[in-house]
């Protein structure tokens, strides 16, 4: 994955994992960068497109959707042609890209569903 995608506007030399926080190392500066884990679950067309149902997201804190949209697009870039039509809950309540996350929300993408 990569790196600006996971940790947004950050420029990292190296990293250091620990306990839910990141510790990034930039030149000589050691600052701790607070972690948001989410699950993101995807259905129908957006599957396809992810080629999985569901994974683990751990983001920067303030974390939002705009942030997790971002980022999926990034890891699976097939996503992009349907991105316009995707509709979004968070923990099962419709959200918009301005929403913010906290720790252990799950996120699900939904692309129209046609039928009859």
């Amino acid at each position: 994955m990569n790196a600006n995608a996971f940790l947004g506007d950050h420029a990292i030399t190296d990293s250091i994992r620990q306990e839910g926080a990141i510790y990034l190392l930039t030149g000589s500066n050691l600052s701790e960068l607070s972690l948001v884990r989410i699950t993101v679950a995807y259905f129908a067309k957006a599957r396809e497109c992810a080629g999985t149902g569901e994974e683990e997201l751990e983001l920067s804190q303030p974390a939002s959707i705009q942030q997790v949209l971002s980022t999926v697009m990034t890891i699976h870039p097939s996503l992009n042609e349907i991105k316009q039509s995707l509709r979004l809950l968070v923990n099962g309540k419709w959200a918009s890209e301005e929403t913010t996350l906290k720790d252990g929300d799950r996120v699900a993408l939904l692309p129209p569903v046609g039928g009859g």
